[in-house]
């Protein structure tokens, strides 16, 4: 493949107009910054699905079996990636929180580096500012949801927006880094289907950029389809549950979920830093602010994710916001004698509003606890509390914080909202039959690992606890099994909306092939 194809350093059309040879200090800067700040972000509590993926990784590396004896709604990349996580966290005996944004921080550095060696065409103080501001961006905007996948996304994408920018003018490109900058954006990009929206964004403004300069197969877009292919081929050998199985529940109930998107701080952010950029669409299209150009069209892709996914959870937000504020610091980085005098001022004090409202939110605080202590009163680690209803933040990150097992193959019972609007006029033969294998599976489940208490969460009332969408109790009770198994509970205490049982003495287990692996 010549050069001329993948418009790589050695093209003879690529004009070198950047400087072949820019300090290092912004990037070492940045990179303290980046890992000054990781390690001011607090190891736990995690929010509900961080805590769920490390649980899984750790139940993955002890043999139990991703989509069989655990029942996940995500393709396995994000839990293949807690893996060395969770590693590292048994073998020095330390939090598996702390070593996760260890590795945030880390991989937070190594994507300032690349990124700020591709905006040799920004001097140095203006190239750290914006780096340096980047850090704190990419690190405590998204406070409450540390280790998100649209976290790790926009760590991902900084780079790969950066290369685009300099493919936008041209501009020679090291082969090691496309290479490198291509396998980190696709790990990104894989996290969800959804990210892929932001690649091909950039690459029909490439094209509308270049034209006929415009080369397809560059060595990131070769590196990325590489990484591409692997993965699906991973996912067919590897977990192939995933599509025999989780696909096809997606598809029937997955809709169901979610809470009303309504207008948020996050997007407030966007739309004032949005109304920033564009108060001079001038300077984005005369491409002397590649970078920032670059930036806008992956928040343009990120914010079509977020509308698309359309669940109303804060978390979709994070590269949206990120990508935003970033584009208008690069904006000012790269046109700063250029910008009008009121966005000189208005800038900054924008730049500031996402860092504010990570910090003014805070660390993710679980809000059950207060509520359910009562529930795990007496319990100690090793012990097993079931949560049966609808909201998977009642057990997370209550479980793998006081050490209790876990006794069900389901994160949360999220499915009994589609199931209640079955019941409520839908009628769909499909979904009746998943709800009566839900309960059968649920009554194997605690049948295998009997817990010690089973907490059922009532329908929506005047409790803390709420908006659950079926009688639990009522629902689960319908199976045999499931009935079997009551029998050897008690009621032991009602309140909050929930009806606590308590196991009054063991029964025999089920045989050890027919129960789910799980860790010790």
């Amino acid at each position: 493949m010549t050069s001329a194809i993948v418009g790589d350093a050695n093209s003879p059309d690529v004009p070198p107009s950047d400087r072949s040879r820019a300090s290092w200090w912004p990037e070492a800067l940045a990179i303290a910054i980046a890992l000054i700040a990781g390690s001011l972000l607090p190891p736990a509590p995690l929010s509900p699905d961080v805590s769920w993926q490390l649980w899984i990784a750790h139940q993955m590396r002890h043999g139990a079996r991703l989509y069989v004896d655990i029942i996940e709604t995500n393709p396995p990349l994000w839990f293949w990636m807690a893996m060395p996580v969770d590693s590292l966290a048994e073998a020095t005996g330390t939090s598996s929180g702390r070593w996760l944004i260890t590795a945030l921080a880390l991989a937070a550095a190594a994507s300032l580096a690349a990124t700020g060696r591709l905006l040799a065409h920004i001097a140095d103080a203006p190239r750290a500012a914006l780096l340096g501001y980047a850090a704190l961006v990419i690190l405590w905007m998204p406070l409450a949801d540390i280790g998100q996948r649209e976290q790790l996304v926009l760590i991902a994408s900084l780079p790969y927006a950066a290369l685009a920018g300099r493919r936008s003018r041209g501009t020679a490109v090291p082969r090691a880094g496309a290479i490198g900058v291509g396998i980190g954006a696709g790990l990104g990009f894989a996290l969800k289907h959804y990210f892929l929206l932001v690649p091909l964004l950039l690459e029909l403004w490439l094209i509308a950029i270049l034209g006929r300069r415009y080369r397809p197969w560059r060595l990131e877009i070769i590196a990325m389809a590489a990484l591409g292919a692997a993965y699906a081929i991973a996912i067919g050998v590897v977990t192939p549950s995933y599509l025999s199985a989780i696909v096809p529940m997606l598809r029937l109930l997955y809709g169901a979920t979610g809470i009303p998107q309504t207008l948020r701080p996050a997007q407030i952010a966007w739309i004032l830093t949005a109304a920033a950029l564009l108060c001079r669409p001038r300077l984005l299209r005369d491409g002397e602010a590649p970078f920032a150009t670059a930036t806008g069209v992956a928040a343009i892709g990120f914010a079509l994710a977020w509308a698309i996914q359309h669940k109303g959870w804060g978390y979709h937000a994070i590269a949206t916001t990120g990508c935003l504020s970033i584009a208008l610091a690069a904006l000012l980085a790269e046109r700063w004698r250029d910008v009008p005098t009121a966005m000189r001022a208005i800038g900054p004090a924008l730049l500031l509003l996402p860092i504010w409202i990570g910090l003014h939110d805070g660390p993710y605080v679980d809000p059950y606890p207060p509520y359910t202590a009562w529930a795990t009163a007496g319990l100690s680690r090793g012990s097993s509390i079931a949560f049966v209803g609808s909201d998977p933040a009642l057990a997370w990150p209550l479980t793998p914080d006081r050490g209790f097992r876990y006794p069900s193959r389901h994160y949360g019972f999220w499915m009994l909202r589609a199931i209640a609007q079955h019941e409520a006029g839908d009628h769909d033969q499909r979904v009746a039959a998943f709800g009566r294998k839900l309960a059968a599976d649920t009554a194997q489940d605690y049948s295998c690992d009997q817990p010690d208490r089973i907490a059922f969460v009532r329908p929506t009332g005047n409790g803390p606890v709420e908006d659950n969408p079926l009688d639990t109790l009522a629902f689960f009770s319908r199976d045999a099994g499931f009935r079997d198994l009551l029998g050897h509970y008690r009621l032991w205490r009602r309140a909050n909306n929930l009806d606590v049982y308590q196991r009054i003495a063991p029964f025999p287990r089920p045989p050890a092939a027919t129960c789910r692996r799980e860790a010790e």
